[in-house]
């Protein structure tokens, strides 16, 4: 008798271990497409696709082998949605009988053109003016609310995320931020306010960008390797595109931009950097110095449109962008800020 019951208690405790749910793996890291992941060219060329991907996430909830199934149309955005994927989701693995295993993941990837991929979205503030508070009527704090709520979400789903366990992950952390107040500006119209009051809800956007922004240029700064910049085969291209990001929006900063364009240069050859970028801050960091810029990348704001700022040859400037690898010329980059929102 008592050892058909302990055979019934085997048979019973093998059965509650069998029956154990399984899961299902769970994102735990943004997928949302973003100006970090959308390649340069391809902005500037105009591409959008949606790329249909198969992939697999690994017990730790990292993702391994990508595959295209169903290409954007683009080859580029075909390889962005792949690095993406590789370099920054990341999941709550799924288990089977309560512990972690492989599995099978499908996705589409959407790359959208939309203002929110403007690069010109910065603001040249200092620490001071980040500090400042702005008084505004209800109408103008309506106006741009977005953007308080988009760093209230993006800081509210990052705490409740496990704790970055590297220098990639913190920095990819780090770009959502960066891109969370840019984005939602992006949709802010600010035209019907009174003048005084739309210069006073811009004032309250820089401030409020600029403090995040000196948050994560202070982290930065901290992260930085004995090099001098992040190499794309050891932190991966999503890492470092936020870190450029980050670096391109300090326009507070001018030290910090020079010395990172400096170790950049090197790097470009080596394919540790993308040549467009190095163009990108290039341009940047001279306009800021007051000097001409060489690719035709930098847009300022004239009479609230986006125009080219001053050219260092307007002979010369579509060899330079092909050399770099910007496949649209001058005149085709222009053109596609004709239908954009006035700028402030």
């Amino acid at each position: 008798m008592r050892f058909s019951l302990l055979i019934a208690i085997s048979l019973l405790t093998s059965g509650c271990l069998a029956v154990q749910p399984e899961t299902v793996a769970a994102p735990i890291t943004s997928h949302a497409v973003s100006a970090a992941d959308y390649p340069p060219e391809s902005l500037q060329a105009g591409e959008q696709g949606t790329a249909a991907l198969r992939f697999v996430v690994i017990d730790d909830g990292t993702v391994g082998d990508v595959q295209v199934v169903r290409s954007s149309g683009s080859l580029r955005l075909d390889r962005a949605a792949v690095a993406m994927v590789k370099s920054r989701w990341r999941y709550q693995p799924a288990t089977t009988n309560g512990r972690p295993v492989r599995s099978a993941q499908t996705a589409n990837v959407a790359f959208v053109l939309g203002t929110a991929w403007s690069y010109p979205i910065a603001f040249d503030t200092t620490a001071e003016a980040s500090r400042a508070e702005v008084d505004l009527g209800p109408q103008a704090r309506a106006r741009i609310e977005p953007v308080y709520a988009a760093y209230r979400d993006v800081e509210r789903r990052h705490s409740a995320w496990p704790a970055a366990r590297d220098d990639m992950d913190r920095l990819l952390l780090m770009g959502e931020i960066d891109r969370a107040g840019r984005t939602a500006y992006a949709t802010v119209d600010l035209s019907p306010l009174e003048p005084a009051e739309r210069a006073a809800a811009f004032a309250a956007v820089r401030n409020e960008i600029a403090r995040h922004d000196l948050a994560n240029q202070a982290a930065l700064k901290a992260m930085l390797p004995p090099e001098g910049w992040f190499l794309k085969s050891r932190y991966g291209q999503g890492a470092v595109q936020a870190a450029f990001d980050i670096v391109y929006h300090a326009m507070n900063d001018a030290e910090l931009q020079s010395s990172v364009l400096a170790a950049m240069e090197p790097l470009v050859a080596r394919g540790e950097i993308r040549a467009q970028a190095y163009a990108m801050l290039h341009d940047r960091l001279a306009n800021k110095t007051g000097r001409p810029q060489r690719y035709g990348s930098e847009m300022i704001c004239r009479d609230r449109r986006w125009v080219p700022a001053p050219l260092e040859s307007a002979e010369q400037v579509n060899l330079w962008r092909a050399t770099i690898g910007f496949s649209a010329t001058m005149e085709e980059y222009v053109a596609g800020f004709v239908n954009s929102p006035p700028c402030s």
